[in-house]
């Protein structure tokens, strides 16, 4: 709220990333084992490429040099992805390698939605505190609520978790592909909150769906071993939700600041064009978890 006071509530989403990098990172250090010490796989290298690549992608600019600052920070905090995931993670078609690969996506689209959806429907469309408040709640909910269906029967067969994933995938997909032609046509309705509301809590369902079952496949014993221990899977499975939002998070409020270049009003085609790079992310998160299914059903 400080924050928000004296910047903006935009500062508010961004100042917290390296507070919460610095946490996590001095509570892995401090974390004690009874059984044999192994090396973390998260490097001081790691967290100063972390800390230059989102600088670059938030630095302040405009026109080409802004477009060259994002990919060159996207392209930096892509390198990390490699350097902190097990070896192979986005090249090798592993059950546990591709379900990483495409939880780096699925999470890092659905939590730079999570951001996006505030924003553009402050800024497009004038929601204030209370309308924003139930919009981020319905996508929370929706999540919620299918995560603890699906925890309690979780999917045990490789067709049983295609489905999930397709039907999990597609409601987020639909969602940013509805915003993104919503903005486009410029479409103005008498009551835009009720239709951000239902369409984010379609987009938290479609994650309930998918998140879930994705999470239990790190755990499981594959039915080929596939090199990676249980505690490099548990430490992997840390970083990547941190990482993808540490990656995707910068990049979409970076993308939607230059909406304000304009000299008049409020520009909406980044934000059109934003949630168009959610849906692609979310047809990456497919492209890997189409190769990965539950243990003991191969």
């Amino acid at each position: 709220a400080w924050v928000t006071h004296l910047l903006s509530w935009r500062w508010a989403m961004l100042l917290y990333l390296p507070l919460l990098l610095v946490a996590r990172f001095v509570i892995a250090l401090n974390l004690t084992t009874e059984g044999e010490r192994k090396k973390s796989p998260f490097s001081v290298t790691a967290l100063l490429l972390i800390i230059v690549g989102v600088g670059i992608t938030v630095l302040p600019a405009a026109g080409a040099l802004k477009i060259v600052l994002m990919v060159t920070g996207v392209a930096v905090l892509g390198y990390v992805a490699v350097l902190l995931m097990p070896q192979g993670t986005f090249t090798r078609a592993t059950p546990r390698r591709a379900a990483l690969a495409g939880m780096l996506f699925l999470t890092g689209g659905y939590f730079a939605g999570n951001e996006l959806v505030s924003l553009t429907a402050h800024d497009l469309y004038r929601a204030g505190p209370d309308a924003l408040g139930g919009i981020i709640m319905g996508g929370g909910l929706g999540w919620a609520i299918v995560g603890v269906f699906c925890g309690i029967k979780p999917a045990t067969t490789r067709r049983g978790y295609r489905l999930r994933v397709i039907s999990g995938l597609g409601c987020i997909a639909l969602a940013a592909l509805f915003f993104a032609a919503w903005i486009f046509s410029g479409w103005h309705l008498a009551s835009p909150t009720a239709v951000f509301c239902t369409v984010w809590t379609i987009a938290g369902i479609g994650m309930g769906i998918a998140y879930l079952d994705t999470l239990n496949i790190f755990f499981d014993d594959p039915d080929v071993p596939d090199g990676i221990t249980i505690e490099t899977m548990a430490s992997s499975a840390v970083i990547v939700e941190s990482l993808a939002s540490t990656m995707f998070i910068p990049l979409t409020t970076s993308i939607v600041a230059t909406a304000f270049t304009a000299h008049q009003g409020v520009f909406a085609l980044p934000y059109a064009l934003t949630w168009l790079l959610i849906a692609v992310a979310i047809v990456f998160a497919f492209g890997y978890l189409r190769r990965t299914y539950p243990a003991r059903t191969a």
